[in-house]
């Protein structure tokens, strides 16, 4: 704790003891990731139809996309954000209805998404498409790009501060992200938007996580590279919002973060 002087004595100023980490393009490099999946999927269709590769990602990304908007529980996945490219590739485990749904969905999206794909572009062949499906899930397991200082700068802030993850989607999917590259240890709670029901930038989510830690907001900073989500966000409770700016982006009007770094290892030199 620090003190500042005044009238009738010091007051306590709250020093930060705990950090809130997003997990996707903070952590890791998941844009990248579900794209070399994508890629080398579409590769084993090059190789038996001759099909450009970006061909065959452009018509299977907007094929997913168009049937996972009719999904049984579109409104769930719009609010606890898991998209369909989660989709060719989660389990969706879980007690919630919403995720057993999903669980019960997917195997029939997942083949149907590639076998349409193939046949947009001239091929009638459901058992490649099914193979398709098998090899995307498989594939996208392969690949958890994690940035490079990751895990170096998580051990030293593991050292001082108390480390927690607010992350967007599947529980099973994002847990599944965190644990295979063994990040894991250092978080803990990992409050995951699809195990409540609610996703940043909601109040709601925010509060939770506090009340789980059973800490005050004033003695938390929250780290993300989206700027509405993390920061705007976190701000809203009394959280104070970094923006990991990795790529140069322009913030959005009416969002000030509290401090904006550019890599996780400027996290080290924040006072």
């Amino acid at each position: 704790m620090g003190t500042v002087a005044g009238e009738g004595g010091g007051r306590q100023i709250p020093m930060i003891t705990t950090l809130i980490f997003d997990l996707d393009e903070t952590l890791l490099y998941e844009e990248a990731s579900v794209e070399a999946t994508f890629e080398t999927t579409c590769a084993h269709v090059q190789r038996r139809y001759g099909i450009d590769p970006e061909v065959m990602k452009g018509t299977i990304r907007s094929t997913s996309r168009a049937l996972w908007r009719k999904g049984p529980v579109h409104d769930y996945c719009l609010a606890v954000c898991i998209s369909s490219p989660e989709g060719l590739a989660g389990t969706f485990k879980g007690d919630d209805p919403n995720l057993k749904a999903l669980h019960d969905w997917v195997p029939d999206f997942r083949w149907t998404s590639w076998t349409q794909a193939l046949e947009k572009l001239g091929i009638d062949d459901e058992d490649f498409g099914r193979e398709l499906a098998k090899i995307f899930v498989r594939e996208r397991r392969k690949r958890h790009i994690v940035f490079p200082e990751t895990e170096s700068v998580l051990k030293d802030l593991h050292r001082i501060y108390r480390l927690a993850m607010i992350t967007n989607g599947a529980p099973d999917v994002q847990l599944e992200k965190l644990n295979m590259p063994g990040l894991e240890r250092f978080f803990n709670p990992v409050v995951v938007s699809g195990q409540i029901g609610i996703s940043k930038p909601a109040r709601d989510i925010f509060t939770y996580t506090l009340n789980q830690m059973k800490i005050e907001p004033e003695t938390a900073m929250m780290i993300g590279d989206n700027p509405v989500n993390d920061v705007q966000g976190a701000q809203q409770c009394g959280i104070k919002g970094v923006w990991l700016n990795r790529f140069g982006a322009t913030c959005p009007e009416g969002i000030t973060p509290d401090v904006e770094i550019n890599t996780l290892e400027e996290l080290l030199l924040i006072d």
